[in-house]
């Protein structure tokens, strides 16, 4: 369930300046970890 949510938020996530941009792909690729962690 939280995969799916972190795809659809990944996907909808709105367009940002670059900066915030890097900190908020940052953000998803240490959620992306955590999520893969939990998964196994």
């Amino acid at each position: 369930m939280f995969v799916n949510w972190f795809i659809k938020s990944s996907q909808n996530f709105p367009q940002r300046p670059a900066v915030e941009v890097n900190n908020v792909q940052m953000t998803y690729q240490e959620l992306g970890w955590l999520a893969g962690k939990i998964a196994k």
